[in-house]
């Protein structure tokens, strides 16, 4: 089974008519949110191998374009739902390309347990220890691709310069407010509405990279499709959150 195998699907086709009224066991019985591989989504730069030269290339993709590297989708429209959010920091051993994963860790873990044994580097401004660990502040969205619900929930990791970003994001979600069946404002949830994502080219003190720059409200999210991402954000919160932070790449995402 190759890595293209291991995606989330979520079907948007027509239920044919042999399958309206079925029910009983699917098989899917045991499975677990832990056994799921969640796809994740890239920000590509100009050195990702899959928009640059070689036999990774991917025929379309171009730096600045968010795509999927398992099945290699380029969303062309970054127009995304959100259906999670939590804060994790990703552990690595030595620097890229040769760093190894180590660990994931809660927010809870790091300031318990590893806070106190590590330091910001002066010169790159990485948190390091003294066993050549680096630990990466890493905000996960679990998102679906507005475009392409049928590419099923997504990760997409934001660091180091994204940070900035994610904290606009998710003030931004936050202050949506509905009326409740009362007549009360209250907070709509995340899976309501759309979000476009733009990057721009930015040359800084850390090299040359894109960087999400506007996070755009697109307004809520389409009748059709509320069912299945309120579906999809209800199953998202059942989610070992550590396991799905484990599957980030190296300086993945800015």
């Amino acid at each position: 089974m190759g890595d293209k195998d291991l995606t989330v699907k979520a079907s948007t086709e027509i239920v044919p008519q042999f399958m309206q009224g079925v029910a009983g066991a699917t098989g899917f019985e045991d499975v677990s949110a832990d056994c799921i591989a969640i796809p994740f989504m890239r920000l590509a730069q100009t050195n990702t191998p899959q928009a640059s030269p070689g036999k990774d290339r991917l025929d379309g993709l171009e730096a600045g374009q968010y795509f999927n590297p398992t099945t290699g989708r380029i969303y062309s429209d970054p127009s995304f739902i959100i259906l999670g959010f939590f804060r994790s920091w990703t552990v690595w051993h030595g620097e890229p390309p040769n760093a190894t994963f180590v660990r994931a860790l809660t927010p809870d873990d790091f300031g318990a347990d590893y806070e106190g044994k590590t330091h910001r580097d002066e010169k790159s401004g990485k948190v390091v220890d003294d066993d050549d660990n680096r630990y990466v502040d890493t905000r996960n969205f679990l998102v679906l691709a507005n475009q392409h619900p049928e590419d099923g929930i997504l990760l997409y990791a934001m660091t180091s310069t994204g940070i900035p970003a994610s904290k606009m994001w998710l003030a931004k979600a936050g202050s949506i407010r509905v009326k409740d069946p009362e007549g009360k404002l209250v907070q709509a949830p995340m899976w309501a509405r759309v979000w476009e994502l733009k990057a721009i080219y930015k040359q800084g003190a850390k090299g040359s990279y894109f960087k999400v720059s506007n996070i755009t409200d697109r307004g809520w999210i389409d009748e059709k499709l509320a069912p299945m991402a309120k579906t999809m954000f209800e199953e998202a919160q059942s989610y070992n959150k550590l396991q799905i932070a484990a599957v980030v790449k190296d300086e993945l995402p800015f």
